[in-house]
């Protein structure tokens, strides 16, 4: 089934570090996923975006990647009528839009 919505918003991990949190909802059932927050990265790994706003929980907050997710990666997934199990699909859709 194509997913008919996708919302993201920040939540916190297990040592308060904020982290991006998906929902994703088809005709049928609704999933849900977060990001890990980690301290390092490989080179396979995908790269850790923080706002970088003193302001708001000492830079670390990633409303600027939640906001990338409802209002560009969002329509583009429902537009494509992709499913949520089509893994290869959802990859070549992530890469063709981060360039």
């Amino acid at each position: 089934l194509p997913i008919q919505k996708i919302h993201a918003r920040q939540i916190f991990d297990s040592i308060c570090n904020p982290t991006v949190e998906v929902d994703v909802t088809t005709e049928k059932r609704s999933l849900r996923s977060c990001a890990p927050s980690v301290a390092s990265t490989g080179i396979y790994d995908a790269l850790d975006m923080r706002d970088g706003d003193i302001k708001n929980w000492h830079g670390n907050s990633v409303l600027n990647a939640v906001a990338i997710v409802n209002v560009i990666i969002a329509p583009d997934f429902i537009k494509k009528g992709i499913c949520p199990t089509y893994q290869t699909e959802f990859v070549e859709i992530m890469l063709a839009l981060d360039g």
